[in-house]
């Protein structure tokens, strides 16, 4: 009888994916290593990294340190952006995707992300040679802009890989020990939009009237300051990415503490940047109307 041929293969899971997983992480994981060894060419994961931000750190390394999987487990932790959109979990994802590929020890890496922001990333690493396979319970949900994220990701992965989590696999928290439920509700609040974030973070809050002036006078006054190439390429990256640019967001915060002579709590930024979002979008709107009317 011939062996089947098999494939060595590495996993990198995001916090964002660990949310939506829910329930038992670590039997969430053992399901994907066992739907990715069920291939018609048997994929053996060598190494599973697990992705975690600063704050969500010791969680993590409970999990690593308590773990009976097989596969070795490593987590990576990244540094907390200043502006909370995850960029600094993209970049370290992108960078060991990449050392992995060039190391040439691997055929294939299994992507658990719904984050669209590394599709570009994934692209490369399939032109390397490398096959990239994404991962999605069937009983696992998404909805607003982490659909529509999923929705391109899948056009980028070669192939979905969809295990059926067993019955034990529950949202409930049931025999589960305590690192895993912190590490599964840090991944679910990871895996809100920014939209949603806001919105949690301002409910219950009465918005002043000097709070809603100043951050309309902040934005009124970054459109005035920023030229008109600055204005474009500040909305081509918001049409790609969430959240906005490091150094549109810093002046943003500069102007609204200048006006009201203080720091600005979590939930006032949120709101900012949301505002801003929507202003500079209308306003690129109605720009694109007079053109039309003036044509």
């Amino acid at each position: 009888m011939i062996a089947r041929m098999q494939k060595q293969a590495c996993a990198l899971i995001d916090p964002y994916w660990l949310g939506l997983a829910q329930g038992d992480l670590e039997l969430a994981l053992q399901a994907m290593l066992d739907a990715a060894f069920a291939l018609p060419i048997p994929m053996h994961v060598a190494r599973i990294y697990l992705y975690t931000e600063s704050d969500a750190q010791e969680d993590a390394f409970h999990l690593s340190e308590a773990s009976t999987l097989a596969v070795p487990l490593t987590v990576r932790v990244c540094g907390k952006d200043a502006i909370d959109d995850g960029y600094a979990l993209v970049r370290a994802m992108d960078s060991e995707m990449h050392a992995l590929a060039q190391a040439l020890r691997v055929d294939a890496l299994i992507v658990a992300t719904m984050d669209d922001r590394l599709a570009l990333s994934i692209e490369r690493i399939k032109a390397q040679g490398l096959q990239v396979l994404g991962i999605r319970f069937k009983a696992q949900g998404t909805q607003g802009e982490a659909e529509d994220s999923w929705a391109r990701m899948r056009e980028v992965f070669d192939r979905i890989l969809e295990p059926q989590l067993a019955p034990s696999v529950a949202p409930s928290s049931h025999g589960v020990s305590s690192e895993v439920r912190h590490l599964a509700a840090y991944g679910m609040q990871k895996a809100m939009s920014l939209d949603e974030q806001a919105g949690s973070a301002t409910r219950g809050v009465a918005w002043s009237v000097a709070i809603a002036e100043a951050i309309a006078e902040t934005i009124r006054q970054w459109l005035l300051e920023a030229d008109e190439m600055t204005r474009d390429s500040t909305l081509s990256w918001m049409h790609a990415r969430r959240g906005l640019p490091r150094f549109v967001d810093a002046k943003l915060l500069f102007f609204c503490k200048q006006i009201l002579a203080r720091e600005l709590s979590e939930a006032e930024k949120f709101e900012l940047r949301r505002r801003f979002r929507e202003a500079l979008q209308s306003q690129a709107m109605s720009d694109e109307q007079d053109s039309v009317h003036q044509d």
